[in-house]
């Protein structure tokens, strides 16, 4: 939330285009529910067709590693890996995209 509220904007988090699932930004994604944000900008990827994005694990996760299939099986259940279980290695740049944080707050003050 520091973090965020320091920069002022928002950069995109990577979702896959079919399922919805976070596949990187989850934590600044949680920030953003934390300090009220309606909405969060993302980037719409191919996870499953897009052979050029891999997953690896973290060192230290208690995993020898991670499928595609393993992300969307656990986003679909309703839970999460712990922290630091797995990243998703695209091999892509982001647009450089920041979105200020009241852009993403309530539409007209609405409760």
């Amino acid at each position: 939330m520091e973090e965020l509220l320091k920069l002022g904007s928002y950069k995109p988090i990577a979702v896959d285009d079919l399922t919805g699932t976070i596949l990187d930004g989850y934590q600044k994604t949680a920030a953003a529910g934390r300090l009220g944000l309606d909405l969060v900008a993302v980037l719409p990827v191919d996870y499953l067709s897009d052979e050029r994005i891999t997953g690896e694990v973290w060192p230290k996760s208690g995993r020898a590693s991670i499928t595609k299939a393993d992300v969307l099986e656990m986003a679909a259940s309703g839970e999460v890996f712990p922290a630091k279980t797995s990243r998703q290695v695209m091999p892509f740049a982001p647009p450089q995209l920041a979105v200020p944080l009241g852009r993403l707050g309530r539409p007209n003050g609405t409760a």
